[in-house]
């Protein structure tokens, strides 16, 4: 499958400003509730390859109000990280839980 711009529906570039606790979303396909909210030891943050980022600890969540990604097709999923530590983990919640995902 090629990615196309036009087909985007979630692109969060993190670019607000620091103590945000809303990251907008700018896929040419948004809709009006699916801006990222920001909660727990998340936050925005200018420590970043370029632009803004986000920083996430163990209790942190950027959650988005609506399934806007269809876990029965094929996605693509892109960031860059910057682990702090040795370790790096990563969870993604979704509705589709008896689709094995690897």
């Amino acid at each position: 499958m090629k990615v196309s711009k036009e087909r985007m529906v979630l692109h969060l570039p993190f670019d607000e400003a620091v103590g945000s606790a809303v990251a907008y979303n700018y896929a040419p396909n948004r809709t009006s509730n699916n801006d990222a909210v920001l909660s727990g030891d998340c936050e925005i943050t200018e420590d970043a390859v370029f632009g803004n980022a986000l920083r996430m600890g163990a209790d942190g969540e950027c959650s988005v109000g609506e399934n806007i990604i269809n876990f029965a097709e094929e996605f693509t999923l892109s960031a860059f990280i910057k682990p702090t530590s040795g370790e790096i983990s990563f969870v993604m919640n979704h509705s589709g839980g008896n689709q094995p995902h690897t």
